[in-house]
């Protein structure tokens, strides 16, 4: 519990983005085929008034 707060934290400020303003947006395709948006393009700004995670994974 206590790495993931710490995590958490370390991940709140991005020196490259200057404070009081958001970090570059992004979209991906949603291939997650139990996902209410499967197949469209999903967004950050979607979700900015609720909690999200994102995972950026790569097999060979």
């Amino acid at each position: 519990m206590l790495t993931f707060v710490a995590l958490s934290l370390a991940c709140t400020s991005d020196p490259g983005v200057p404070a009081g303003e958001q970090p570059p947006d992004f979209v991906l395709v949603d291939v997650n085929p139990a996902s209410p948006s499967y197949m469209l393009e999903v967004s950050p700004r979607d979700k900015l008034d609720q909690a999200s995670a994102w995972y950026f994974g790569h097999s060979t």
